[in-house]
């Protein structure tokens, strides 16, 4: 059997998990009352608490194939916004924006909220769950949060608002008006069958504090693995409400961005019939300023007009160069009349064109024929010949007369010609300045209607755009909610408060362990010192086990007993003990008033001696008066030879010790201890007793005990456990190197069955001792 440490123990700070596994087992009754308590806690949590569900929704938005504004510039090369596209976090930002979220509060009246009173909590009941409806009137804002409460019974309602109570029949309609609170709000309830009451409570929030709880439970993100799609998110108890708030915010987003379009293409048509206006009239206007001009410098077709002058100019020029012939031909016929013999035949068909001419000379020819044919038979005096003649001198002098006259009027014609050649050709010279500035007038013409009829197409198609305008969401998916809610999880929360009721008690017993500075086994002392070990008693509930041979403080005494033999120094006989102790209570007289016992119960003579002079407990387990001769009256009177007189005997089991109390408390203790006489007292019964037992007072309160340590063969230092500290171990060390102790031996005593206890004795027991 190992009783004592040669050396020092060397510190080992490896954690022995099966004693800390031992140490918080022991205590699981407390781990058992915990997980029942935040068991119970959890349950009445999830019953007490709303189910909160999340709802999904998931949109994305198409970026426009071109901006709305672009139909004014398209085709020509501009671009007056550039190439930049609306971000993603703008789409974000836009939902999330007050415009929005205020339309959805106003849309769906969410700044009302109704609750369906039940036993442990309030049910959030929304749209055909809700047997009633109610208006609030145009002026209502409260100043935070107005309750209304609304008790529908199976024959009549009550409603209670700012402690007014207002009751009326269920009917076929019942119509609560405020009246008598200002007409904030209507409620009515339709004709139902009511098997048994309802009770519900209505809240009214302002727009703000709305859009403020809103907020917190309404989440937008941006989904990466499914492209940039924007992801909303709403928690509340009621899915019916979640789905519907989700799928409004997408419906207003979508009428958001149609009406958005629809105001830039309503700005378009309104731009282009503006513009369609000055246009008309700068075309009216063009159009009167070129007739004008036209009118004015007689110019309407000038490439038909320079055309035709040319034509006139060069068939002025053939008609001059014919008139020039007939004049050249005239004169010839002229030359050779008035050159020529009279009477001679005058040239025919020579190319003139006056029929006059033409007959005039046929006819004068006819007659010179006729004259000359009668010359042949006749002479010049011939009558008919002088007729002829005669006629012939008329038609002479016709003759010139028509060519006098046609070479006049071929003159004329000339000169005609010639000077409308010269009008034409200053015209046609004057053609290409007015051209150019009909060209300018049809430019500016070409261009102003071009941008008219450009501007009417682009109307036309703003017209049909407004009218044909869709938004650039695509729903990937409308508003879904969670099967299970998100909060509470009965399943996390059970194992939560399974989890809590192991680690609270786990940490409060980690606390207690980690300040705890007290000795509470044998190892305990063996790791903190190398003084022997010689016994652990028990803590015992009843004194009468003492003396019960079978019990197990006596069998725990056996154990000190025979661990004992091996401490006594070996040249010692009939051996000194002195039992002692550091303070009160530390089990010194309980010690040695058993381990007495013990000895006794080996037919071994035992004396037990009380030398604890101020504060004897001895009397108490011998169940004697405490003011009886002892010690103090051997030591106190010399005239006292012998303690024979003064000796009590206490028998058990058929065993039997002497015991010397202490005798009455004197009033110097310490320096009777240290009279010779007390050392002769030992010496004297050292030959009486095989063991002299002699319990002392504490070390550390008071200096009696030091005094006699020097008398004592084995001095056995009692320990408490659960009260003696760990930095009290190496007080027993320093007081046997500084009184040069024979033999000091440690005893573990009270030792109660625990987590820090190795000494197992299968049941509990406990002793409270007063010292």
């Amino acid at each position: 059997m190992h009783i004592q440490n040669k050396d020092f123990p060397i510190e080992d700070d490896s954690i022995d998990l099966k004693k800390e596994f031992s140490y918080y087992l022991y205590y699981w009754p407390w781990f058992i009352l915990s997980i029942i308590l935040f068991l119970t806690a959890g349950i009445t949590f999830i019953s007490y608490s709303t189910n909160i569900y999340d709802t999904s929704a998931a949109i994305q938005i198409e970026e426009d194939a071109k901006d709305p504004s672009s139909m004014l510039t398209e085709g020509l090369g501009i671009d007056l916004y550039g190439s930049g596209s609306i971000t993603i976090e703008n789409d974000v930002a836009i939902l999330k924006s007050n415009r929005i979220l205020s339309q959805v509060v106003e849309d769906l009246e969410l700044q009302t909220t109704v609750y369906r009173r039940e036993i442990f909590k309030n049910v959030l009941v929304w749209g055909d769950q809700i047997p009633f409806e109610i208006h609030f009137l145009k002026g209502f804002n409260p100043e935070k949060v107005d309750k209304i409460e609304l008790d529908i019974f199976q024959n009549y309602a009550q409603l209670t608002y700012e402690d007014v109570e207002k009751d009326t029949q269920v009917t076929e309609r019942i119509v609560f008006e405020k009246t008598f609170l200002a007409k904030d709000f209507t409620i009515l309830i339709p004709n139902q069958e009511i098997t048994e009451s309802e009770q519900y409570s209505i809240e009214r929030r302002t727009l703000m504090l709305t859009l403020d709880l809103f907020k917190q439970v309404f989440n937008v993100g941006i989904n990466e693995t499914l492209g940039e799609t924007i992801s909303m998110k709403l928690s509340g108890s009621n899915t019916y409400k979640n789905e519907a708030v989700l799928n409004k915010i997408i419906e207003i987003l979508e009428k958001d961005q149609i009406t958005d379009k629809q105001f830039v293409f309503e700005n378009t048509i309104r731009f282009i019939e503006d513009r369609l206006e000055v246009l008309s009239k700068s075309i009216d206007t063009m159009q009167q300023e070129s007739v004008a001009y036209r009118s004015r410098n007689k110019v309407f077709s000038p490439e038909l007009q320079t055309g035709n002058a040319l034509a006139n100019i060069i068939k002025g020029e053939d008609e001059a160069f014919r008139l020039e012939m007939q004049l050249t031909l005239v004169n010839s016929l002229k030359e050779r009349l008035e050159k020529k013999e009279a009477y001679t035949l005058l040239p025919v068909n020579i190319g003139i064109e006056n029929s006059n001419i033409n007959t005039l000379v046929t006819q004068y020819n006819t007659i010179v024929m006729e004259r000359d044919a009668l010359l042949i038979n006749s002479t010049e005096k011939n009558p008919l010949v002088r007729q002829l003649s005669n006629q012939l001198k008329r038609f002479k002098t016709n003759i010139l007369a028509n060519i006098a006259s046609y070479i006049q009027g071929i003159t004329t014609a000339i000169n005609r010609y010639a000077q409308l050649k010269n009008s034409t050709e200053k015209e046609v010279s004057s053609l290409p300045s007015k051209e150019s500035q009909l060209l300018n007038f049809a430019r500016s013409f070409q261009i102003t209607e071009g941008l008219y009829l450009f501007l009417l197409q682009r109307r036309e198609e703003a017209s049909i755009s407004y009218e044909s305008a869709i938004s650039d969401i695509k729903v990937v998916d409308y508003a879904y909610s969670t099967v299970e809610p998100i909060m509470p999880k009965p399943k996390l929360i059970l194992l939560g408060t399974i989890f809590f009721g192991i680690l609270v008690p786990f940490i409060i017993l980690f606390i207690i362990k980690f300040l705890d500075n007290k000795i509470h086994s044998r190892k305990d002392l063996e790791d903190k010192t190398s003084l022997p070990i010689v016994g652990e008693l028990p803590l015992i509930d009843d004194l009468q086990t003492i003396k019960d041979p079978r019990s197990l403080i006596a069998e725990a005494t056996r154990v000190l007993r025979t661990n004992l033999s091996f401490v006594i120094p070996p040249n010692v006989k009939n051996p000194v003990i002195i039992s002692t102790s550091a303070g009160k209570g530390d089990g010194k007289t309980f010690v040695s008033f058993n381990l007495a016992c013990s000895l006794s119960a080996t037919n071994s003579k035992v004396l037990l001696i009380g030398a604890d002079l101020r504060n004897p407990q001895l009397h108490k387990h011998l169940e004697l008066p405490k003011i009886q001769k002892g010690l103090s009256t051997y030591l106190i009177d010399s005239r006292v030879d012998s303690i024979d007189d003064m000796l009590n005997q206490y028998s058990f089991s058929n065993n039997h010790f002497d015991v010397l109390l202490s005798g009455p408390t004197p009033p110097n203790p310490s320096e009777l201890l240290i009279n010779p006489r007390f050392k002769k007292l030992l010496d004297n019964e050292r030959k009486r007793y095989d063991f002299i037992l002699i319990d002392c007072a504490p070390l550390m309160l008071v200096s009696d005990t030091g005094g006699i340590l020097k008398n004592a063969d084995v001095v056995l230092y009692n320990m408490r456990a659960k009260k003696t500290t760990i930095n009290e171990i190496e007080y027993p060390q320093k007081i046997k190197e500084n009184n040069d102790l024979k033999s000091l031996a440690l005893v573990l005593n009270g030792v109660k069955k625990g987590p820090n206890s190795s000494y197992n004795y299968g049941y509990g027991y406990g002793y409270n001792s007063d010292d």
